[in-house]
């Protein structure tokens, strides 16, 4: 069964150094972030995502860093959207 696929929003997070600036942000609290203003940019609901379609590394580092990236950012917007954690833990 052939399902349409709709891409509705990008966004990166910060490469380089920034001269320091992001010397103290975590790679997950960046993926979250990137992950938060693509969704919100979009004005989707993070209720109503039902498939998240992964870069998937292969790494034990960077599978880590998406996993927990995507953990952190539904965590986050579910508390700010007024929604009730799933029954399933994420």
């Amino acid at each position: 069964m052939a399902r349409d696929v709709v891409i509705v929003g990008a966004a990166r997070t910060p490469v380089a150094a920034f001269q320091g600036a992001f010397a103290t942000v975590t790679a997950p609290q960046l993926g979250a972030a990137a992950i938060k203003a693509a969704l919100e940019r979009a004005g989707v609901d993070p209720r109503t995502v039902s498939l998240i379609e992964a870069h998937g590394t292969g790494t034990e580092i960077g599978d880590a860093v998406e996993f927990n990236s995507l953990k952190r950012a539904f965590q986050e917007m579910t508390r700010e959207w007024g929604g009730e954690a799933p029954a399933r833990p994420y």
